[in-house]
């Protein structure tokens, strides 16, 4: 259940036991879908959890975006969170310039 694990999540951030928080990330991930996907992007700022958890939240969005811009939530997220919605589109710029980037490499080794 999506709301024990995120409860569970405050108070290990709350007693800092890393163990516990690792193994709540992990069951969070796994459960993770289109409908709380923004709830668990909020959570995880909230208690500024391990990037790699953030990272994970974030390509799920990217994969899935067109879906969750079309949700009733979205318009909610975006008032309520512009700072996580900068992260976001910060976060897939970067993507999209290490895509160009890695494009452009491949290219240059190409022509050798």
């Amino acid at each position: 259940d999506l709301e024990l694990m995120l409860g569970l999540l405050h108070l290990t951030s709350k007693y800092q036991v890393e163990v516990l928080m690792t193994s709540c990330l992990d069951v969070i991930m796994d459960i993770m879908d289109l409908d709380n996907v923004l709830q668990i992007l909020v959570v995880l700022d909230k208690y500024d959890v391990q990037s790699c958890a953030v990272k994970m939240v974030s390509d799920f969005m990217k994969e899935n975006i067109v879906e969750i811009v079309n949700k009733e939530d979205w318009s909610e997220f975006v008032v309520n969170y512009p700072s996580l919605v900068k992260d976001f589109i910060l976060f897939m710029n970067g993507e999209m310039i290490n895509a160009k980037d890695d494009l452009k490499t491949e290219k240059e080794s190409n022509r050798k």
